[in-house]
């Protein structure tokens, strides 16, 4: 349909189209939502995603929305309600993830995988977070710690998902020694319960496109990016976000 849609019109019409479906499904909201039942926490940064794309499509030097491209696709699943989101990360609410990771990091790795799977039950019904491009606003810390507690509000509201898992070359135990700003991406979650497994390596993940220190490493044979799996068990996540609310942050 949308290269019937480019052939005909241009890209100027695939993109008058695009931005055309966002708008519907936006409109659409109220009604499509009634079954999902969202957190008010979650309610909220529907509102804050909303307004950004009113915003990229009332600009006319934003061409995201000519092309089928990963920014748009991720526009379209938010609006679509295909994916939620949750402040520094969006959320796929029905995932699963591979167990070939119970093969990928020897003896150690196929204990505690085993030990995942007995206690959560199984690798399927996860919230998969992915990052957004367009929402890196809250990529810090504090942003990270309040994305997990809106997430948590979600886990209250579906006893039947298992937990938050997510893949990336940021939980990597290495960056401790070559991006230590980054490694609370990987110690808050795993200190406080989740599993992380190794899952490849991951030249063209990120890891050297957004860092000229980690570029230098791998060039000069310091680092070799890798791709790490976390997976967050629900009571330990609702925990965590019970202890986290104790303390005041919201």
């Amino acid at each position: 349909m949308w290269d019937a849609v480019e052939k005909k019109f241009g890209r100027d019409g695939i993109e008058a189209f695009h931005r055309l479906t966002l708008l519907t499904l936006i409109a659409q909201f109220d009604e499509r939502s009634k079954s999902k039942g969202y957190s008010p926490s979650i309610l909220s940064r529907f509102v804050h995603s909303f307004q950004r794309i009113f915003d990229a499509i009332q600009d006319p030097a934003f061409e995201h929305y000519k092309t089928v491209g990963d920014i748009f696709l991720k526009d379209l699943a938010l609006c679509r309600q295909r994916m939620f989101p949750a402040g520094a990360q969006i959320v796929v609410p029905q995932s699963s993830f591979h167990r070939a990771l119970f093969y990928r990091g020897g003896i150690g790795q196929m204990s505690k995988f085993a030990a995942l799977m007995s206690k959560t039950g199984g690798n399927k019904n996860w919230f998969q977070i992915h990052t957004h491009l367009l929402e890196l606003e809250d990529f810090n810390p504090n942003g990270w710690d309040e994305c997990y507690l809106r997430i948590a509000d979600m886990l209250a509201i579906y006893p039947s998902v298992r937990g938050m898992w997510g893949g990336s070359w940021f939980y990597d135990p290495a960056l401790e020694e070559v991006s230590p700003r980054l490694s609370y991406l990987r110690k808050v979650p795993a200190e406080n319960g989740a599993y992380v497994f190794y899952s490849n390596i991951d030249i063209d993940g990120g890891a050297l496109a957004t860092s000229e220190s980690r570029k230098k490493a791998y060039e000069s044979g310091n680092y070799l990016p890798k791709s790490y799996s976390l997976m967050w068990p629900r009571r330990a996540m609702l925990d965590w976000a019970k202890e986290k609310r104790s303390q005041g942050q919201t």
